[in-house]
C-alpha cells in the first residue's frame, strides 16, 4: 500500500515536470508580406515584428510589451509601414523591461512609423523609447516617452545618414548615468517641436548630436537636466544643432553646462533662454576652435566657458 502511494507521487511529479517543460512559449508576433493589415489583438505580450513591405495599422486599444534582451516591443523593417492611432481616452501602451530593448524601432530604407498618443516605458541598461536607424523614418506626436536604466537610456534616437525622426508635443523623461533625451548621430536628422525633455543622472544629455551632416532642430522646447556633469545641449564631430522659438534650457548640478560643443560642431540659438544653477557650470562651454552664433535675446558670439 505504501509502495503504491510512493509510486503515484513519483508519477505525479514526472507528469507535472513534463507539463511545465511543454507549456506553450510566447513568441514574437510576426507580420510579413501583408497589405492593409489591421492588428487584431488588444495585447501582444512578446512584441511585434513587421517586415516584407507590409502596411499595418491598429484600430482601438493596443498594449505591446517584451521581456527579452535586445528585443524591441515593436520593430518595423524591410520597407514596411506602421500607423498607430491612440485616442484621448485610450492611449497606446508600449513597455520593455530588459537591456537594449526599444519601444518603437524603425529600421531600413523605406521603413516608416507614424504614431500618436503613445505611452512608452522602457527599463534596462541601454534601453530606449523610439529609434530610427539605417535610413528609416519616424513621426511621433502627442506622446509620453520614459526610459530608465542603469546607464545609456535614450528617449528618442536617430542614427544613419538618411534616418529621420520628427517629434511633436512630446514629454520625454530619461534617468540613469549617461542617459540621453534626444540623440542623433551618423548624419541623421531630428526635429523636435513643442516638447519637454527632462533628464536625471550623472553625465546626462538633454540633446546630443554627433558626426558630420547630423542635424537637430528644436522649436519651443523645455530642456531640463539634473545631475553632475550633465549637458542641456551637447554637439560634437561637426554636428549641427539649432535651438529657437522661445526654448528654455536649464541644468542643475556641478559642472553641468547648458550648452557644450567641440570637434567643429555648430550651435545656433535664437530667441531662447539658457540657465545653470550648479557650481562650475557654464551657460555656454566651447572647446576651440568652434563656430557658434547666438541671436535674439542673448546676442552673443564667443569661445571658451561663459
Amino acid at each position: 500500500m505504501q509502495y503504491q502511494k510512493i509510486a503515484k507521487q513519483i508519477i505525479r511529479r514526472f507528469a507535472l515536470a513534463f507539463l511545465m517543460q511543454t507549456e506553450p512559449v510566447f513568441s514574437i508576433e510576426t507580420i510579413e508580406n501583408k497589405k492593409n493589415y489591421i492588428l487584431d489583438k488588444e495585447t501582444y505580450n512578446e512584441g511585434i515584428d513587421i517586415k516584407g513591405q507590409s502596411t499595418v495599422e491598429n484600430q482601438g486599444a493596443l498594449s505591446v510589451s517584451t521581456r527579452s534582451k535586445k528585443t524591441p516591443a515593436i520593430k518595423v523593417n524591410e520597407g514596411s509601414t506602421l500607423t498607430l492611432k491612440g485616442a484621448d481616452n485610450k492611449w497606446i501602451n508600449v513597455t520593455t523591461s530588459e537591456k537594449k530593448s526599444f519601444g518603437l524601432l524603425a529600421s531600413g530604407s523605406g521603413t516608416e512609423i507614424t504614431a500618436n498618443k503613445m505611452d512608452i516605458n522602457t527599463k534596462g541598461e541601454g534601453s530606449g523609447g523610439v529609434k530610427a536607424e539605417y535610413d528609416a523614418g519616424i513621426i511621433i506626436n502627442e506622446s509620453k516617452i520614459t526610459s530608465e536604466g542603469e546607464g545609456f537610456s535614450k528617449g528618442v534616437w536617430a542614427t544613419g545618414k538618411q534616418s529621420n525622426l520628427i517629434g511633436n508635443y512630446l514629454k520625454i523623461k530619461v534617468k540613469g548615468k549617461e542617459a540621453r533625451g534626444v540623440s542623433a548621430q551618423s548624419g541623421a536628422s531630428v526635429m523636435i517641436n513643442g516638447s519637454v525633455i527632462r533628464g536625471e543622472g550623472e553625465d546626462v544629455n538633454g540633446i546630443l548630436a554627433s558626426d558630420k551632416n547630423t542635424n537637430v532642430e528644436g522649436n519651443n522646447l523645455t530642456v531640463e537636466v539634473k545631475g553632475q556633469e550633465g549637458h542641456g545641449v551637447r554637439a560634437y564631430r561637426e554636428a549641427t544643432v539649432n535651438i529657437q522659438n522661445n526654448s528654455v534650457i536649464r541644468t542643475h548640478g556641478a559642472f553641468s553646462h547648458a550648452a557644450m560643443l567641440f570637434d567643429k560642431a555648430t550651435l545656433n540659438i535664437s530667441d531662447s533662454h539658457l540657465k545653470t544653477t550648479g557650481a562650475d557650470s557654464a551657460i555656454l562651454y566651447i572647446d576651440p576652435p568652434q563656430k557658434i552664433t547666438k541671436k535674439g535675446k542673448t546676442g552673443l558670439k564667443s569661445q571658451g566657458a561663459l
